[in-house]
């Protein structure tokens, strides 16, 4: 009897194979509600950004949510503006949104030179630390649980309203060639930071396990940022 085989080659057929048997997998584990709030992978999704005077776009946030939790995808407040709030007042924004859709939870995770230092003071707790990424950079795991506290919504309101009086303006509906601004930033905030390692080209990991027939068995789908191996999803 032929072994089981490995292939890093997978057909598109058996890519989409994996993919709806771990989805299965994951809705019968939580009862269906991997994607809550929502039906469909990634859940509840929504941008926020918001606006300077002239109507240009100074910030912006995006978050999905897995298992009644938000997660924060990405996060960027224009250099020129930071020190203002803005960047909490996005987050607790987004964090109201989803608490009212059913999140019990946020989480994110972030590096050194990010926003390890700015998480906890809106509420975040620090889960774990993990110090493999080059440069000596580390990456910070962060959750919350919603909603945040009364005193952390006032300090965070009281800075919003200086904002709105300035001029700044929230907008739960921005376009998608204003979030676009916001990838855009967040990417060179990125570059400026880490320089080169930006430049190493992004590897993916996709890899089937066959059985003795050729039918599909299990696999795993994986990629890397800045050198580091992330697995995204894997069946057995």
């Amino acid at each position: 009897m032929r072994a089981p085989t490995i292939t890093d080659h997978p057909t598109e057929k058996e890519l989409q194979l994996l993919s709806e048997r771990l989805d299965r997998f994951n809705r019968i584990s939580t009862n269906d509600r991997i994607h809550h709030p929502g039906t469909e992978d990634p859940g509840l999704a929504f941008d926020l950004a918001v606006r300077g005077s002239g109507g240009v776009i100074v910030g912006g946030v995006s978050v999905s949510s897995v298992f009644d939790v938000m997660w924060l995808e990405a996060l960027w407040v224009d250099e020129r503006y930071r020190g203002r709030g803005i960047g909490s007042w996005l987050i607790l924004e987004a964090e109201r949104v989803a608490y009212a859709k059913g999140c019990v939870g946020a989480g994110t995770w972030t590096l050194d030179w990010q926003g390890a230092a700015f998480y906890p003071q809106i509420g975040f707790e620090l889960n774990g630390i993990y110090d493999g990424y080059p440069a000596g950079m580390t990456e910070h795991v962060l959750s919350k649980l919603l909603p945040s506290s009364d005193a952390i919504r006032r300090k965070v309101e009281e800075r919003a309203h200086r904002n709105r009086q300035d001029g700044f303006a929230l907008t739960t509906n921005p376009t998608g060639e204003e979030m676009q601004i916001v990838r855009c930033g967040l990417h060179e905030y990125c570059v400026a930071h880490v320089g080169d390692e930006m430049n190493n080209a992004r590897i993916n990991v996709r890899l089937i396990l066959r059985d003795e027939r050729g039918e599909l068995i299990g696999g795993l789908t994986a990629s890397t940022t800045i050198r580091i191996l992330a697995l995204k999803g894997d069946l057995d």
